[in-house]
């Protein structure tokens, strides 16, 4: 498969039942909708990040050694703040490759959430954005690495996206969002508490 250019879409979520219960560990049904986050990734010479529903343009980004990833000190704070889901994610992502071994290259990343918005309300639809961008872009940079060979290995995405979306969060959240996002269709799902 040629790495030049992938795309990847991940499905938002809307909770039938159990949306508050879940979080006591108690079981919910959610459904993934026909809301896609959209995620191009692309080799590129420098590492670049685009949103243009968000109007965010080849934003150069820096990848330390730690896997921390630095936005230039010219981008406003507003930007880095609506960027934190994707800063978590590929940070949680890549430093993951690093373990497993992966040898880098620079990518362009560009993201498209605008079907999660309804642009005559002016408003967010509330289907889980962020947790469709997340595995949508965790599943983009498993792939432009060689690290989802097997396609249908679902539970990794689910984990690691998870994990980054936890993270993005300080631990807050159920992981239903993700589930949704992660193997689509309707899904019973629930938290086991420790």
């Amino acid at each position: 498969m040629d790495k030049g250019s992938l795309n990847v879409k991940a499905p938002g979520k809307l909770i039938l039942t159990g949306e508050y219960a879940v979080l006591e560990g108690a079981p919910a049904l959610v459904l993934a909708v026909n809301r896609y986050a959209l995620v191009t990734i692309q080799r590129a010479d420098a590492y670049r990040f685009s949103a243009p529903n968000l109007h965010i343009r080849n934003l150069n980004f820096e990848m330390d050694s730690s896997g921390s990833i630095r936005f230039d000190n010219s981008v406003p704070g507003k930007d880095i703040t609506r960027l934190t889901f994707f800063k978590s994610t590929l940070e949680y992502t890549l430093r993951y490759l690093t373990r497993s071994g992966v040898v880098f290259f620079p990518v362009h990343i560009t993201l498209d959430t605008s079907d999660f918005y309804d642009a005559g309300l002016k408003a967010k639809l509330g289907f889980g954005s962020s947790a469709a961008l997340t595995v949508a872009v965790t599943r983009a940079v498993l792939r432009m690495y060689d690290m989802d060979t097997n396609r249908e290995d679902k539970a990794r995405l689910f984990r690691l996206a998870l994990a980054a979306h936890r993270q993005a969060q300080q631990g807050m959240g159920s992981g239903i969002d993700i589930a949704a996002s992660s193997y689509g269709g309707v899904l019973r799902y629930r938290v086991h508490l420790d």
